[in-house]
This record gives structure tokens, C-alpha cells and sequence, in this order.
């Protein structure tokens, strides 16, 4: 069974010496427009990471950057946007 799921955002983190994973406290998210279907934010929201993981490697190609995505998929969503309702 094939799940569509949207990448919310992420968390950088850098691998230094000796294996310690350092957070950069760089992070990115999109929020999903009203007018966009599921598909749309699921379409957006990769296009999205992809961009913001190709342009921070580019800045810091010196680095070792470790990208952490928070997912969901469309029910999880729903119940992302209900909690504290």
C-alpha cells in the first residue's frame, strides 16, 4: 500500500570529530496552504526539502550536514491540527 507523505520540515545537524552529531539549530518547514489538495502539499513540500538541502549543502560543502525530516502523512496531519482544539 502506497502512503503519500508530506515532509513538514527538518532540523540540520553536523557530524564533527570522532562521530558527535552537533545541532546547527538551522531549520526549515512549509505550512500547507488552505486552497492546496494533499497531493499539492505533498508535491510542494518535497520540492521544498530538496531546495533547502541542496542550497545549505552548497553553503557549507566544508561540513558534514546530517538532515533530520519530520513527516506525516494526511490522517497524521489531521491530528496534528486538532491537538489543543
Amino acid at each position: 500500500m502506497e502512503r503519500d507523505v508530506a515532509i513538514l520540515g527538518g532540523d540540520v545537524l553536523w557530524l564533527v570529530d570522532d562521530g558527535i552529531i552537533q545541532p546547527t539549530y538551522d531549520t526549515w518547514y512549509l505550512t500547507k496552504e488552505s486552497q492546496w489538495s494533499w497531493q499539492d502539499y505533498v508535491m510542494q513540500s518535497g520540492d521544498c526539502a530538496r531546495n533547502y538541502i541542496l542550497s545549505y549543502s552548497e553553503k557549507n560543502e566544508e561540513k558534514d550536514c546530517i538532515f533530520s525530516l519530520v513527516t506525516a502523512t494526511e490522517e497524521q496531519f489531521a491530528k496534528l491540527n486538532t491537538v489543543g482544539s
